[in-house]
């Protein structure tokens, strides 16, 4: 008998159909009237955002085989302001399917997909391709989803795309395509300490770097006063959403704690085979280190980082760095009352 998903389904129609601006009646030529990204893909919803609210443009979360039929019919909604609507899908094939978009363009809505095979190329493209008269950035670090929001103030402040640096550096994409498609760019704000210090000199030779705590309130904020200005950005489909998976969550949990329910259960619907497989020899062992992943799923390495990367994002594990590789465990929700130990602990 299949589980009873109502409450999950309920919550996540509800955030989805939240938006940051009201599409205009008649939007500019050229704008879409709409944004649809991926709900618990953070990286790539913030990247969304900052387009939204630069633009005023709606940003519709999906999350695929949960709301699909919902966010259709918003985006055919769309027809009574435009007979053909423009739509802008944020995310690769694996974060937004393609037979979404195909349905979409089955029914008349032009669709323009950003995105690369990472969430630090999906970033790069939405910057290169959308925001070429931009003077600022902003780069964080793309590993640490905590710094996302304050990296969305400053954008918001600043009217400023968003990069994501890794391991200290900024995508080589980066460095190949900003002089052709941001010819305007003279400063870069760094959220806390994303790049290495050879990376950081390479960056000041070229632009005006300036480096902000992650704490720091933006230095100039919009008229109606800070508390709006944050609100308006917290109040957004992406933590309506993550709320509601996080409502949603404790509620199966709970149920699993009375017996009914596995990690795996829980997240059956929101999970791709190959995170699937991820996160339960992750959940399996109650840690792991990351090299031995490869060998346990059959997967490369570069896929292997990926995977682990995408489930950080949505809160499902955590790492710790271990000499040239990671330890792998299920995120502290999973584990109540469960008392896996971590490395150095008894």
């Amino acid at each position: 008998m299949p589980r009873n998903r109502t409450p999950l389904l309920a919550l996540l129609l509800a955030a989805s159909i939240l938006t940051p601006a009201a599409a205009r009646a008649q939007p500019a030529a050229g704008q879409f009237e709409a944004i649809v990204v991926r709900g618990d893909i953070y990286a790539d919803w913030t990247v969304a955002m900052a387009y939204g609210l630069h633009r005023d443009i709606p940003v519709i979360t999906l999350i695929p085989g949960i709301n699909d039929d919902e966010v259709v019919s918003m985006v055919l909604g769309l027809a009574s302001f435009d007979e053909t609507p423009r739509v802008m899908v944020v995310g690769d094939r694996r974060a937004v399917p393609e037979d979404f978009v195909i349905r979409l363009e089955s029914q008349g809505v032009a669709v323009s997909r950003f995105g690369g095979p990472t969430r630090f190329d999906t970033a790069i493209y939405v910057t290169t391709q959308l925001w070429g008269d931009a003077d600022t950035l902003i780069v964080v670090d793309g590993t640490r989803p905590e710094l996302y929001f304050p990296a969305l103030l400053w954008s918001r402040q600043h009217s400023a795309p968003i990069v994501y640096s890794s391991e200290g550096r900024l995508p080589d994409s980066f460095w190949a395509s900003a002089g052709t498609y941001l010819p305007n760019l003279e400063r870069v704000i760094l959220i806390g300490d994303p790049l290495s210090e050879d990376e950081l000199s390479r960056l000041s030779s070229s632009y005006q770097v300036v480096r902000v705590s992650p704490t720091e309130a933006p230095t100039e904020w919009p008229r109606r006063g800070r508390l709006s200005a944050l609100a308006s950005v917290l109040l957004t489909p992406g933590t309506a959403v993550g709320a509601a998976l996080g409502a949603a969550l404790a509620y199966l949990l709970a149920s699993r704690a009375r017996g009914r329910e596995t990690p795996l259960d829980l997240l059956e619907g929101f999970l791709t085979a190959d995170e699937r497989a991820i996160f339960s020899a992750v959940v399996e062992r109650g840690q792991i280190t990351q090299d031995r992943l490869p060998e346990l799923t059959g997967f490369s390495k570069p896929k292997v980082s990926r995977l682990v990367a995408e489930l950080i994002d949505r809160g499902l594990i955590e790492r710790e760095r271990m000499g040239k590789t990671y330890v792998l465990y299920p995120a502290k929700i999973f584990k109540a009352g469960e008392g896996s130990p971590r490395v150095g602990e008894g």
